[in-house]
């Protein structure tokens, strides 16, 4: 059954979001003062671990050995004083 999840992503760099395999990002956004991730997935797939990178604007989006970094959504916080913007490995993004 195709169903809308909803994962948390962290302040730290790196989020590690368990996911259903072949989950598709819909949308990152805050809420509650949170900021959050939304996926299209297939309750049906094994989970599978999907890694989201937080970078704030004016620093430096980390580089990546064996693929690079897409930009999938900002999510300005703090009524617009911080702004994150989030990627994800491409292999992740394009499967």
């Amino acid at each position: 059954m195709r169903t809308v999840w909803k994962t948390k992503i962290n302040m730290s760099e790196k989020t590690i979001h368990e996911v259903p395999e072949g989950a598709k990002l819909l949308h990152v956004d805050e809420q509650y003062a949170m900021m959050h991730a939304w996926w299209e997935v297939d309750d049906d797939k094994p989970l599978t671990a999907v890694t989201t990178v937080i970078v704030g604007t004016g620093n430096e989006v980390p580089e990546m050995q064996d693929d690079h970094l897409v930009h999938v959504g900002t999510i300005p916080t703090a009524g617009g004083a911080f702004v994150w913007h989030i990627y994800m490995p491409s292999k992740e993004v394009f499967k």
